[in-house]
């Protein structure tokens, strides 16, 4: 069976992510997000960054190689045409710098070679940081692959996801900025089933070859 990197990668970010984002005192509350969507973008950063920042990105983000990391990013959007017809998976990608930041052309060639993203002008912050990525976040950050002007650190990661069950199908949608968006719709003729929501319960909205987590929530506020 072949070695699913990325696939193994996003899961274990993902249920990293769910422990910190599941409220600690007992509360009832759905939860949805998009671990491939925060994965991509923090990848993003990842590739801009260097030496405690890079591990403690790389940590968080269950990356073994960081290398490789950006090449299987690749590989999956290259292959999204070939996806089922009946699934549509669009997914854009974009890193947001401050303008006086002048960026290094080695670091867009990265981005858009391997994720298909530009850079552009423009809350997971606490998360993350609890999850141990806080170099990324200080003046302390080394992402001088990104630009040579010192200085030049995270200030914000937000993301904003959300799923639609209905007699269609299923649609779900994610953004990230540090942006990705990625939308799953069946557009095969309507096969409606009965889904009674009755209890708590887990889901996940996931790619096959590979494998990989797009979505993950749960619902226990019923």
């Amino acid at each position: 069976m072949a070695v699913n990197q990325l696939g193994d990668s996003v899961l274990n970010f993902a249920i990293g992510l769910y422990g910190q984002l599941k409220p600690k005192d007992g509360r009832k509350k759905n939860i949805f997000f998009s671990p491939f969507s925060i994965s991509a973008a923090l990848s993003m950063a990842l590739g801009g960054a260097r030496n405690k920042t890079a591990k403690e990105l790389s940590t968080v983000l269950r990356v073994p190689d960081d290398a490789q990391i950006h090449r299987h990013f690749s590989d999956f959007f290259s292959k999204l045409s070939s996806y089922a017809a009946d699934v549509k998976l669009h997914i854009a990608n974009r890193m947001y710098c401050e303008q006086t930041f002048p960026v290094l052309e080695s670091y867009l060639s990265l981005l858009r070679d391997s994720y298909g993203a530009t850079v552009e002008q423009i809350n997971l912050k606490e998360v993350l940081k609890q999850m141990g990525i806080n170099d990324f976040f200080s003046f302390d950050a080394d992402l001088s692959a990104i630009s040579e002007k010192d200085k030049l650190a995270a200030s914000e990661v937000v993301h904003k996801a959300f799923v639609e069950v209905n007699e269609e199908g299923t649609e779900a949608a994610a953004a990230t900025a540090v942006m990705m968006a990625a939308c799953c719709l069946s557009s095969a003729p309507p096969q409606t089933y009965k889904f009674i929501v009755d209890r708590p319960f887990m889901f996940v909205i996931r790619s096959r070859d590979p494998d990989i987590v797009l979505f993950m929530g749960s619902v226990r506020d019923l």
